[in-house]
């Protein structure tokens, strides 16, 4: 279900005068870019590739997921992240092929999960535990580690006052409803930002590229990185069932969401200033989705019956799936994680080529 196709890198637009490092390390994804195939020892070619998946990723997405990532980066911080960590790589395809690889299945992955709750499942359970294992996955998807997903579900009820954020309409089960709204009914999931283990190790990489890249220890580490914030400040514990990382939504745009087929920006005013904790929708298909979906949606922060405070979702969390989003589809990237989970294909059609 991916609606936008890879587009080529740009021209460099980072003028090596006034910022060398980003111009350079753009023209280092533009010769990427134009790399036909990887350049493989026999070695790696003889290794399975549950064990090495990096090569699955061709040049060309590689390329264009570190070319974007340095362009629509939320922050100079995570701008200039992404141009020094090109740089280390002093133009080596293959430790070029781990940083993507890296980007993709330690960052742009936290935030896309098509299945949605999956509960941890043993190797004989699941015949593809082997290949997910190899990029870190392990099959704990939104497994907890502290607050409970329903007491979460609870309270998002609450502060989302028994709706979907995107088109406002009522859940099935909420009582006292007036007869304009019993006709809007839908049915309510939990929609989570960051819907994946954070504490997971990325692996899926050579020898090489994991010994060059050895600060990508987990997710976090990845996030720490780009955001200059750490996001155990955001997110307590790595919990992800917290309420700065979730809203309530109906089926679609649950789905849609969690394949960042749709994000969310930070609405202005008619004098261009943020208007708190207020959105503008984005869709990756507006042609298709756009009549479901309200154009503006806005949080608010409530309180519980017990006096505790319900915060509403994390802007910074909000920006970087938005950017995530805008990577994922523009450098086909989104084509890599549909193939990832997709069952219908060797490892999952994951080699992509676009």
């Amino acid at each position: 279900m991916i609606a936008q196709d890879p587009t080529p890198l740009p021209i460099n637009a980072y003028d090596p005068n006034t910022n060398p490092a980003r111009h350079a390390a753009f023209e280092s994804c533009i010769l990427l870019e134009h790399l036909e195939s990887w350049e493989t020892s026999p070695d790696e070619l003889a290794k399975s590739s549950s064990e090495v998946v990096m090569f699955k990723i061709s040049p060309r997405v590689a390329a264009r997921t570190l070319g974007y990532a340095l362009l629509h980066a939320p922050t100079d911080h995570g701008r200039d992240c992404v141009a020094r960590e090109i740089a280390a790589c002093d133009d080596d395809p293959e430790i070029l092929a781990g940083l993507a690889h890296l980007y993709i299945f330690g960052l742009i992955r936290i935030f896309w999960n098509p299945k949605g709750p999956t509960p941890v499942v043993s190797a004989d359970e699941s015949p593809r535990l082997s290949f997910e294992a190899a990029v870190g996955h392990h099959a704990q998807i939104l497994e907890p580690t502290g607050a409970t997903p329903r007491r979460l579900k609870e309270q998002l009820q609450h502060r989302d006052s028994h709706c979907c954020v995107f088109t406002h309409r009522p859940d099935f089960n909420y009582p006292n409803l007036t007869q304009l709204e019993k006709r809007m009914l839908d049915v309510l999931h939990v929609a989570h930002i960051v819907s994946q283990s954070l504490s997971d190790r990325i692996g899926g990489m050579t020898q090489a590229a994991q010994d060059k890249l050895r600060w990508a220890v987990s997710a976090a580490a990845i996030l720490d990185r780009f955001t200059g914030i750490g996001i155990r400040n955001v997110l307590s514990g790595l919990d992800v069932h917290n309420p700065v990382n979730a809203m309530m939504a109906a089926t679609v745009p649950h789905i849609l969401f969690d394949t960042l087929q749709v994000w969310l920006t930070p609405a202005l005013d008619d004098e261009q200033n943020v208007i708190p904790d207020t959105y503008d929708v984005n869709l990756a298909n507006p042609d298709r989705f756009g009549e479901m979906f309200l154009r503006r949606v806005s949080f608010r922060e409530a309180r519980s019956a017990e006096g505790d405070v319900i915060p509403p979702p994390s802007p910074m969390l909000l920006e970087l799936h938005a950017a995530c989003a805008r990577i994922a589809h523009i450098s086909g990237a989104a084509g890599v994680l549909d193939g990832f989970y997709r069952d219908d294909g060797p490892m999952g059609g994951l080699s992509v080529s676009h």
